[in-house]
């Protein structure tokens, strides 16, 4: 017994839009302020573990970017792919 697969459109086009609106977020952004005078060594590495957490959020960004752009592709060739099945059916009905 097949069971129907059924894709909506919009709905992961919708969901593809807002992975992508959180992707460019998700960006590296520079320091604000940096303390220049004190000379303890926290603040050396705040701005270490402040630029870490940047390449981190960068990453994730670029990665939910891909994922976004995966959802939208797969999105067409499932429509291409459904389109063509329909088509040969109804071929082979003939």
């Amino acid at each position: 017994m097949s069971k129907d697969l059924n894709i909506n459109n919009s709905d992961a086009n919708e969901h593809a839009d807002s992975i992508n609106k959180v992707s460019n977020y998700l960006e590296k952004k520079p320091l604000d302020f940096i303390d220049s005078v004190s000379t303890i060594s926290a603040v050396k590495n705040s701005i270490n573990n402040f630029d870490s957490s940047q390449e981190v959020f960068e990453l994730l960004g670029k990665s939910l970017d891909n994922d976004a752009k995966n959802i939208s592709a797969i999105n067409v060739e499932f429509h291409e792919y459904d389109s063509l099945i329909s088509n040969l059916i109804m071929i082979s009905k003939y």
